[in-house]
């Protein structure tokens, strides 16, 4: 098991429970997120750095990046491909295997929570109450209007087809996702 503390530290906790600390960043842990593989763990930064962390090994992968605090992680089931969102309203996406900056695609998207769908949708909720959905394989988007602000959270139905998005309030919004596309048209 990982664990950070508000300090910045980042530890390992065995399976004796002895807490063995990993490093110590100057920077605070914003989010952490673990990968499909359930080897390695995907952790952002308040300075906007994100690594991949191989809890196997301990090595770590600087990803692509704005300077601005990582306010969510998301990886599709297939752990291929990554969303990081930053405070400065950018998004980046781009494949898990590459640290190389141009195979990341930068989208100015203001979001709070990102989530994908089985087909790999970006679904983003954002502190003016949109929600957008993007479809990678077409680059195409779709923008609803939740008539509310500080959307929190998204939760997918297990079909996939309905999203539940939660607002700071408490309430909560259903929205029908687009038909998902798998290629372009």
């Amino acid at each position: 098991m990982m664990l950070a503390t508000a300090d910045g530290e980042l530890w390992r906790v065995d399976y004796s429970g002895l807490a063995n600390r990993i490093e110590k960043n100057a920077a605070k842990i914003t989010r952490m997120l673990a990968m499909p593989d359930g080897i390695a763990i995907a952790i952002g930064y308040s300075n906007g750095q994100t690594i991949l962390f191989d809890t196997a090994s301990s090595m770590q992968r600087v990803l692509p990046g704005s300077p601005d605090a990582v306010h969510d992680i998301a990886v599709t089931q297939d752990g291929k491909t990554l969303a990081i969102a930053h405070n400065d309203n950018s998004t980046y996406i781009g494949p898990v295997t590459s640290g190389d900056a141009t195979q990341w695609r930068i989208l100015s998207l203001s979001a709070r929570s990102l989530t994908f769908t089985a087909s790999g949708m970006l679904i983003a909720g954002s502190p003016d109450g949109l929600v957008w959905v993007y479809t990678p394989v077409t680059k195409t988007w779709e923008c609803h209007d939740t008539g509310t602000a500080d959307l929190t959270h998204i939760a997918l139905s297990t079909s996939g087809g309905t999203a539940l998005i939660f607002n700071s309030e408490g309430k909560i919004f259903r929205l029908t996702l687009p038909l998902e596309r798998t290629s372009p048209q």
